[in-house]
């Protein structure tokens, strides 16, 4: 009798953790996000350490995480971190840069500011601009005119299939001694989804100071997976281009989008738009249309996100609700925008706001954007709502500041309540996020179906001494359990809690495990 009692326990036990696998709640059971705490991400020991710039992706073969950034104040080189415990804790990669050329950072100002992604092989992407050391040191002279355009700063596209342990850099564009325009930053990428054999790399490029020349963003196509790339082809407005963002969707249509800018602009200055571009024979002609007129002072390059299933795209920017901002100076205030096509970039819909709390006086910065499995839309960025004095200026901000996330599940029309994801505020008053340095980027966010993965530069290690900034990270679980796992829960085969059963609770698990697979 006691042992049948004892076998009957152990069923009960068997059966009650195959309850409590994911799902086993039923469709109806909601339980609220669940926020990871922060985790160190970089180790570096110098106490002037300056990590920014972090952005984060995930190999969506095996589920590690992956986050690149530079220290500017440190070595200035690209590096990369990754994890396989779903950010408990990280090692580093392997190294990626082309000597002499390992200067990711030219002096700090704007970062690295690249992206990082993967192909859907599991192929890690890392296209970045970098310099020769020497060269910003032998130029570094007190003058009037700014003479990093001087520098030659090629474009490079490293390649890892093993998530970042090794790499292989290929050169995409290389710059000659003394040209007019070697100054180039802002290197962004973009890998087909359905056909990783095409890469794009796009990038800034002009005379940093010149008020002659415009800016232009040239595009280079890749149809060997990124190893050789031909003659850029230049996407830009008569008003020249900031920064640009590349994706391609599900057509294998590519995307690019950027602010319409100059250098100088004439007074009265005129409105500098987002401007979407699109290319259907892989780089070598692009299509015209304007997402949003802009306002006439711009911040940071938009985010575009294409969706690998349609021709949906999304576009997230901080600016302002006034178009004639340049006038309002530091009384602006910068919200999270976002715009959402479903005709390949044909048309683009109202502008929305992501975060909650437009019109109370806060500064909303630098956002992230990421489109998970399942179609959830995610979005990210730096906030000031819960900083003790008042931002002095919406760009290079001089209040704390907190990494923010909200979710959309129906196209970007609606939004979540903004959520708090970085456990302690930012003093931003040291560091290079801003002090006239500006080195930062977007929070870098990767989704998967449960949630999402969060990296952003921070000082809570730092102090008016040091002003060092470190990397952190964390994630939020939306279905009410903590992402812990690099595998997504979801995609967890059904077997594995069968057999948990099946061992502990002596086939009686086994049925009610079946029975749950049948509802």
């Amino acid at each position: 009798m006691r042992w049948r009692l004892l076998g009957a326990g152990i069923g009960l036990f068997g059966v009650g953790l195959t309850l409590l696998a994911p799902g086993a709640l039923g469709q109806g059971a909601t339980r609220p996000p669940v926020v990871t705490a922060a985790v160190q991400v970089t180790a570096t020991p110098s106490p002037v350490r300056a990590h920014n710039s972090p952005l984060i992706a995930r190999n969506p073969r095996n589920g590690e995480l992956v986050v690149a950034e530079v220290d500017a104040r440190g070595t200035r080189e690209c590096v990369v971190h990754i994890s396989t415990d779903a950010g408990r804790s990280w090692f580093a990669g392997g190294n990626m840069m082309v000597k002499p050329f390992t200067d990711c950072s030219i002096g700090a100002e704007y970062g690295a500011y690249f992206n990082v992604f993967f192909g859907s092989d599991g192929t890690l992407y890392i296209p970045f601009a970098a310099n020769d050391p020497a060269d910003l040191t032998k130029q570094r002279v007190v003058t009037t005119e700014d003479d990093r355009d001087a520098i030659v700063r090629n474009i490079y596209l490293a390649r890892s299939s093993d998530s970042g342990r090794s790499f292989t850099t290929a050169t995409v564009h290389r710059f000659a001694e003394g040209a007019p325009d070697n100054y180039s930053k802002g290197v962004v990428g973009a890998v087909d989804p359905h056909d990783p054999n095409y890469v794009y790399v796009g990038w800034r490029q002009g005379a940093f100071s010149s008020k002659t020349q415009k800016l232009k963003n040239p595009i280079a196509a890749s149809s060997d997976g990124g190893r050789t790339f031909g003659d850029p082809v230049e996407i830009t407005s008569p008003l020249g281009a900031d920064h640009p963002w590349l994706a391609v969707d599900g057509r294998g249509t590519v995307h690019a989008v950027n602010w319409g800018r100059t250098y100088q602009l004439p007074d009265p200055t005129p409105l500098r738009p987002i401007n979407h571009y699109s290319s259907t024979d892989h780089g070598k002609t692009w299509k015209h249309t304007v997402v949003d007129p802009g306002n006439d002072r711009s911040y940071r390059t938009p985010v575009l996100v294409a969706d690998p299933d349609s021709t949906t795209l999304y576009v997230t920017w901080f600016g302002s609700a006034t178009p004639k901002n340049a006038a309002l100076k530091d009384a602006d205030r910068s919200e999270i925008y976002l715009r959402s096509s479903t005709d390949g970039g044909a048309t683009w819909s109202k502008r929305r706001t992501v975060n909650d709390d437009a019109g109370k006086g806060n500064n909303h910065l630098y956002p992230g954007m990421s489109l998970s499995p399942n179609g959830r839309l995610d979005v990210a960025w730096y906030d000031t709502r819960l900083s003790p004095i008042a931002a002095a200026d919406p760009e290079s901000d001089t209040a704390s500041t907190d990494v923010f996330y909200a979710s959309s599940t129906d196209g970007g029309a609606t939004f979540t309540p903004s959520m708090r994801v970085s456990d302690r505020s930012s003093d931003r008053t040291i560091g290079v996020f801003s002090n006239s340095i500006g080195s930062a980027g977007p929070v870098g966010i990767t989704s998967t179906r449960e949630g999402a993965y969060f990296a952003w530069q921070d000082t809570r290690n730092g102090n008016v001494t040091n002003q060092a900034e470190d990397v952190y990270m964390a994630s939020v679980g939306l279905d009410g359990t903590a992402l812990t796992s690099t595998t997504s829960r979801k995609e967890t085969p059904s077997g594995v809690y069968v057999g948990v059963g099946l061992a502990m609770g002596m086939g009686v698990a086994m049925i009610a495990a079946s029975a749950l697979s049948r509802r």
